[in-house]
């Protein structure tokens, strides 16, 4: 009995010893394959929605939408004898500006400058001018007709007595009637002529007869060239006033003006212009929280190659001379964001340009149209919506996507 448990324990260990020596042996092909490193796991990118030409973002400053210089027509000369307004103050149709040789400097609205003084009963288009200037300075409610008539005439007075200040007033000759008591005559006939003449019986002062029987008496207001600027895009804010004791001549600067709304501005080299396109949309952060602008120009200069882009803004609060950040998530104002993957996974065969999409383990072809690439990513488009080419799926990458030769995998269209 003994002997046999020795001789059956025997044929166990040999049999064991052979089992283990055979597993310990391979052949040179199965040496080989063990050799090799296991296959890669295939590179994968995740598509995402957005625009093609990614956010811009920049430094602006508020300044004002356009600056208007006057300058001094032939008729203003004199030494500037006080500033009436101040930089920053609201510059408003029928308000003085300046005092030049102690006189008031008014302003009016007006395309073009007036050529004359303007007399009572003078006609012309620069009357008609006159005429709406006073109309929208609110003194002046009659009918723009061109002729400087009674009406325009005392709209001219209260222009001046609004602000203090006498108006210049025309000279009237009048015959000196005969009468026994020249002073009574004078007075008497001065009166007369003076109704005659249309002049306001209150203008007629004591006067002295002249050797040739007449006499000068105050007519009705004029518009002196040297006292009334018309000045285009009223009401404006001051700016810049010419100072204190400076001489005005034919040209010389009188004041600055900014017209419009405040609006964004920078200037960038042309080339970080990019294409960024009028009409893009902006967040930033105003005064008073969240704001929004968009690009309403961008002007090239030839001579430096600089930029200037200028934004309005839609929404929020700004104060002028204050610097925001803006940021542009679409700068070149494309209609739609879209699905965005990297140029790699985009594969070319025949004119048909696909991405493989991940299904479980495997990956699926999707036909899409490439509609542009900017900076190693493509916006692409699946022919069949129904495809399962969305944000948030994986597609593959890398000169073997899904598979294909390595020679026709990094082809793309764009």
């Amino acid at each position: 009995m003994r002997r046999w448990l020795v001789a059956l324990l025997a044929l166990v260990v040999v049999g064991v010893g052979a089992w283990a020596a055979a597993a310990r042996l391979e052949s040179p092909d199965q040496a080989a394959a063990n050799a090799q490193p296991p296959a890669p796991a295939p590179l994968t990118a995740v598509v995402r929605a957005g625009y093609l030409h990614g956010a811009v973002t920049i430094a602006v400053t508020v300044e004002p939408q356009q600056v208007r210089s006057q300058v001094a027509p032939a008729a203003l000369t004199g030494v500037v004898t006080a500033q009436v307004v101040a930089p920053g103050d609201v510059l408003r149709p029928g308000a003085p500006v300046l005092r030049v040789d102690g006189r008031p400097l008014f302003v009016l609205p007006g395309d073009f400058p007036l050529y004359r003084d303007i007399e009572p009963g003078d006609q012309g288009d620069d009357v008609a001018a006159l005429q709406e200037g006073l109309r929208a300075a609110g003194f002046f409610a009659g009918r723009t007709d061109g002729s400087y008539g009674p009406r325009t005439q005392a709209a001219v007075k209260a222009m001046y007595q609004a602000a203090g200040y006498e108006v210049p007033r025309a000279t009237v000759e009048v015959p000196v009637p005969p009468a026994a008591d020249p002073q009574a005559g004078a007075a008497a006939g001065g009166g007369d002529a003076a109704e005659a003449e249309g002049v306001p019986a209150d203008a007629v002062p004591a006067d002295v007869p002249d050797p040739a029987g007449t006499r000068t008496v105050p007519g009705g207001p004029r518009v002196l060239r040297s006292e009334v600027l018309m000045v285009g895009g009223l009401p404006a804010t001051v700016r810049s006033l010419a100072a204190v004791g400076s001489q005005l001549a034919e040209g010389a600067a009188v004041f600055d003006v900014t017209v419009g709304d405040l609006v964004l501005a920078t200037t960038v080299p042309g080339a970080s212009a990019g294409v960024l396109a009028v009409g893009a949309e902006a967040v930033f952060a105003g005064d008073e929280g969240d704001a929004r602008a968009s690009v309403t120009a961008i002007d090239h200069d030839a001579e430096t190659g600089d930029a200037r882009i200028v934004l309005t803004v839609s929404e929020g609060v700004i104060s002028a001379g204050i610097t925001y950040t803006v940021t542009i998530e679409n700068p070149a104002g494309e209609d739609e964001a879209g699905l965005l993957v990297p140029v790699t996974a985009v594969v070319s065969r025949g004119g048909v340009s696909s991405v493989y999409v991940a299904d479980g383990d495997s990956f699926r072809e999707v036909a899409v149209t490439v509609a542009g690439q900017q900076g190693g990513v493509a916006a692409v488009e699946a022919l069949d919506p129904d495809a399962g080419l969305v944000a948030g799926a994986s597609v593959r990458i890398g000169p073997e996507a899904a598979g294909a030769p390595a020679d026709t995998a990094d082809a793309t269209d764009g």
